[in-house]
């Protein structure tokens, strides 16, 4: 054939046997740099697919753990919350359950005249008041009548003083054994009139149960009744109360996370995490309103000894609703650190499966590349004997 070299069969088997052996050392030091020894299908296409398969299915679950470890953060953020608002709902119980039993203040009882004291001297109606003579017509009192204080506060515990109004005695006699008697106080005002109060339930009786009008008060058979004013404490209890109540709204819109808000309700905060790439296996948690619109909580007007008893209902109802939802919320971050822990070990379980398929030994390469090495050396010595006899042949030619 024209343009063809004959070579004899010595030296084409050497030929051939070092051809063989380059290819086999290139393909060892392909795997000894790339560290597999299966680096596409024409190696080994079973190994080389399946390898495929596993790895492919390792990385979209990987994918998935940053969504499940963003939903564990999103429950954890709420539990937080829940954690926080229970120990306000206790905080506001305390302070209605201070309110209903009266605990820090007492309600104030008072009344005052009608008229003013005018029969003294002075130089304003105060003094002129001071000094009048508590025993007169006018004043509904005779000689050595008496006037019993009594006091009732909270706690049903009673105090009692009683006065004589002896002859010639001042208004500023009584003023100042009232105020002596540790059952109430008493006070001329301005104006010339006079003033009487208690923390406790004061009544003012007269030994003459006949009369209708005392020191110009108006009396019920002798006996002259205050009327009972807001606690001394009572805003305060308010203002506590209706403070811890802001305090939850603000932490139930703080507990979001990526967006999502487990604790105040509506379908766009609803948290679904997906387990596998298919979408078949999931969780979802629902997210509820916990602010006291939620928990039914109202901020009271004025809260006191009347109204307490129903906030502490209220506050105790929406304790057992967050307690609930803790249960609930526990069990789906339970349910979730599972998966997380599930799936990073069938990751690493698919990761090593399919580098047990493609990944060389590298040292048994390395001994094979040493071997060849040697071989095509030995090869290369016999091609160049194969081709002395022609080499002779042409030495007679010449």
């Amino acid at each position: 054939m024209s343009g063809s070299v004959l070579l004899s069969s010595n030296v084409r088997s050497n030929l051939l046997a070092l051809q063989n052996t380059a290819a086999m050392l290139d393909q060892a030091q392909e795997r000894l740099s790339t560290g597999k020894k299966v680096n596409s299908a024409l190696d080994n296409a079973t190994s080389y697919f399946t390898s495929q398969a596993l790895s492919d299915r390792a990385s979209n679950l990987s994918s998935l753990l940053d969504g499940i470890s963003n939903g564990l953060n999103t429950i954890k953020a709420a539990n937080q919350g829940l954690q926080t608002i229970t120990s306000l709902l206790k905080s506001a119980k305390a302070v209605a359950q201070q309110a209903l039993s009266g605990s820090g203040g007492a309600t104030n009882y008072s009344a005052t005249s009608t008229t003013a004291q005018t029969t003294g001297t002075g130089t304003t109606p105060q003094a002129i008041a001071l000094s009048s003579d508590l025993v007169s017509v006018a004043n509904g009192i005779t000689a050595n009548d008496t006037l019993t204080f009594t006091s009732v506060d909270s706690n049903n515990v009673s105090k009692s003083f009683v006065f004589t109004a002896a002859a010639g005695t001042k208004v500023s006699d009584l003023v100042d054994a009232v105020n002596a008697s540790g059952v109430g106080t008493a006070k001329v005002n301005d104006n010339g009139t006079l003033s009487f109060s208690s923390t406790g339930n004061l009544t003012i009786a007269s030994s003459d149960n006949t009369k209708t009008s005392i020191l110009g008060f108006t009396a019920v058979a002798g006996v002259i009744s205050t009327t009972a004013g807001a606690a001394s404490s009572g805003t305060d209890y308010t203002s506590q109360f209706n403070d811890l109540l802001t305090s939850i709204d603000d932490t139930a819109t703080d507990s979001s996370y990526n967006g999502i808000n487990l604790l105040l309700g509506g379908a766009s905060n609803k948290l679904s995490v997906k387990f596998d790439d298919t979408s078949s296996s999931k969780i979802e948690v629902d997210s509820q309103d916990v602010t006291t619109t939620g928990l039914s909580l109202t901020k009271p007007t004025t809260l006191n000894a009347s109204n307490a008893q129903s906030f502490i209902d209220s506050i105790d109802s929406a304790l057992k609703t967050i307690q609930g939802m803790q249960s609930v919320y526990g069990t789906k971050q339970t349910i979730m650190q599972a998966r997380q822990d599930f799936t990073n070990n069938i990751v690493t379980t698919l990761k090593s499966g399919s580098d047990a398929l493609v990944t060389a030994d590298t040292n048994e390469e390395a001994a094979n590349v040493l071997a060849l090495q040697t071989r095509q050396s030995l090869s290369q010595s016999a091609l160049s004997l194969a081709n002395q006899a022609n080499q002779a042949v042409l030495q007679l030619l010449r």
